[in-house]
């Protein structure tokens, strides 16, 4: 049979009487829709992924030992306020109470009211605590914000009282503050945990449990 016109196919005569001009056929691009076919399935694949991965947890024990070496990398630690007190921060001794979701210490401070003075600093305790961080970017867990509970200031006049655990706690949170404890190393269970978030921490047994899913 014969094959139908298409256009271009027959000439087109020209309005002043010249040669007739064939007209190509008009092909259409075809690369946008390439493009909303690959982002189509790059979004059927992630929710995909995602309902995989929905419900599913991840356990990771961090010890006490792993805690406590990070922090003493920075110890000794001292500081000064605005001329106003000296810290000093000679131990922080790190105890887990079973079933909290934070990190306890009890620390050794030094407190001088005279910052810059040759004065022997006044010895004092205090009880702290802080939560961990989960970074998902270097799959890192961190302490974070710590809080001063309780201090035992020796020597110190009641009146300056507020102010040197104002301060202790100020120098607490420059000390242990983004201390990364523990790194999640293996590959395939990075992969996995791109974008957990941290669901549960708990003491348990003398650790802590954190637990991880979407």
């Amino acid at each position: 049979g014969r094959r139908p016109r298409r256009q271009g196919d027959s000439p087109v005569p020209r309005a002043d009487g010249g040669a007739p001009v064939k007209i190509a056929p008009v092909r259409q691009r075809r690369w946008p829709w390439v493009l909303v076919a690959l982002g189509l399935g790059l979004l059927i694949a992630g929710v995909a992924g995602w309902y995989l991965m929905r419900g599913r947890t991840w356990q990771v024990f961090i010890e006490r030992d792993q805690i406590q070496t990070a922090i003493d990398a920075k110890l000794p630690y001292e500081k000064d306020f605005l001329l106003v007190l000296n810290l000093r921060i000679t131990a922080l001794r790190v105890h887990l109470e079973e079933g909290s979701d934070r990190i306890g210490a009890d620390a050794d401070l030094g407190l001088n009211l005279q910052a810059g003075s040759a004065r022997e600093p006044l010895g004092a305790t205090a009880r702290v605590d802080a939560r961990l961080r989960y970074d998902q970017q270097r799959f890192c867990f961190s302490i974070v914000d710590p809080v001063v509970r309780r201090a035992s200031l020796r020597g110190i006049p009641d009146r300056s009282t507020a102010l040197a655990v104002r301060y202790a706690q100020l120098g607490l949170q420059h000390l242990v503050d983004e201390v990364p404890v523990y790194t999640i190393r293996d590959d395939s269970l990075q992969r996995r945990l791109a974008r957990a978030v941290v669901r549960d921490v708990a003491v348990r047994n003398g650790r802590v449990v954190v637990t991880l899913g979407y």
